[in-house]
């Protein structure tokens, strides 16, 4: 009786059936089909994890009550506007607000116009922080700034 081989197992089994054959091969493919999957998923985690710092970009287009596709829309208007690129993509702005990849200065400026805030902003203050410093500041007088400056002065001060 001639020897058939179980690739499963790589050995010879003796008086072994096609079908045994094949459902061993079926279970050994699900296993290795199982443990690939779970490599591309660990793979996918570590390679999504934010690259560049925290910035509030998405919490300002939020804030602003823009879609993703409407932003990216503006944003690649007043780039092509200033000849600095053709366009804009959501899919690229997702990733810029997930921190998967840099921006540049003109894509700030372009944000910040569009956001109706300054660059440093976008970078540094959630705009819904309502108990943050700069919330604080905006709801103050010239003169009553002036004067929180030199109160921080003064606590800044070695002594």
């Amino acid at each position: 009786m001639p020897m058939m081989y179980d690739n499963s197992t790589s050995f010879a089994m003796a008086n072994c059936t096609t079908r045994l054959i094949h459902t061993r091969m079926l279970v050994t493919h699900a296993v290795h089909m199982e443990e690939k999957k779970r490599r591309q998923r660990k793979q996918r985690q570590t390679t999504t994890r934010r690259k560049f710092r925290k910035t509030y970009f998405r919490e300002w287009r939020m804030y602003r009550d823009l879609t993703l596709e409407a932003a990216a829309e503006q944003i690649g208007d007043y780039l092509r506007e200033h000849e600095y690129a053709t366009g804009y993509t959501y899919a690229t702005l997702g990733r810029l607000e997930r921190g998967l990849i840099g921006y540049t200065q003109m894509v700030l400026e372009a944000m910040a116009h569009i956001y109706r805030t300054d660059e440093p902003s976008l970078i540094t203050r959630d705009p819904d922080d309502s108990e943050g410093m700069w919330a604080i500041w905006q709801k103050m007088q010239s003169a009553d700034r002036r004067k929180l400056v030199e109160i921080a002065k003064t606590l800044s001060e070695e002594p």
